[in-house]
């Protein structure tokens, strides 16, 4: 059984989210019956609850079959975004969904990343030496220097991840985007959290950043700390 957030339809309306134990307790109650439809991240297309492994219903029933027109509007629509008034749901031919990206795909992304870094990082340091000679002096110039050469790893991330390609080059080049968990933009303030994260991932030897290889959503451990997803935007 996948783990995270979970949807599930009834009585025409779309429900959500819940967690994993909550949805073993719908189950247990009552609440949902084997044949009602959920959904979770991950799932190309809304299943009844009877065929999700790990689910334990009082009384099984066997699996009926339902036509997709027969469906509630709701339960075409698999993609909600929290806003101020509940849900907005989106069609799926409107919002693509795609899957979690995988270990390797994200190291050689990041891989990308840091090499372009490094160019950035001398590159504005010469310029914050520049602008201090000419300005102020040598001493001044290295300083200025300095602190460019440090901030620039975290505008580079942070602003990239949070603009509306949602990617910095290295993922782009890869096809990969930074979201939230339903799959929308994320804020400058989360993509800094992220980027932020990354120091206690690197701290444990690393494995927070293996943990995007065996976790269910592919998520590192800052990924988990933001409540972020890294996606493939194309296949």
């Amino acid at each position: 059984m996948a783990s995270g957030i979970w949807y599930y339809a009834k009585d025409n309306r779309q429900n959500g989210p819940v967690d994993q134990a909550a949805l073993r307790e719908l189950v247990a109650h009552g609440v949902i019956g084997p044949t009602d439809m959920v959904w979770t991240i991950g799932m190309k297309s809304w299943r009844q609850a009877v065929s999700i492994p790990g689910l334990q219903f009082p009384q099984p029933a066997p699996a009926r079959q339902v036509s997709a027109s027969a469906w509630p509007q709701a339960m075409q629509l698999p993609y909600a975004t929290p806003e101020r008034d509940g849900f907005v749901h989106r069609r799926r031919d409107e919002q693509p969904e795609y899957p979690p990206a995988g270990f390797w795909l994200r190291f050689f992304a990041i891989i990308l990343d840091r090499i372009i870094c490094f160019l950035g990082m001398v590159t504005v340091f010469s310029i914050g030496i520049f602008i201090g000679h000419v300005f102020s002096s040598p001493a001044a110039g290295i300083d200025i220097g300095f602190i460019l050469f440090l901030t620039f790893p975290w505008f580079y991330f942070a602003l990239m991840e949070s603009s509306s390609t949602r990617a910095t080059i290295g993922k782009m080049a890869l096809g990969l985007q930074v979201t939230d968990l339903y799959g929308d933009r994320i804020s400058f303030g989360r993509a800094t959290g992220r980027y932020f994260g990354k120091i206690i991932s690197g701290f444990i030897l690393m494995i927070g950043f293996m943990m995007a290889g065996w976790t269910s959503q592919k998520q590192a451990l800052h990924d988990m700390m933001a409540g972020t997803l890294v996606i493939r935007n194309r296949i």
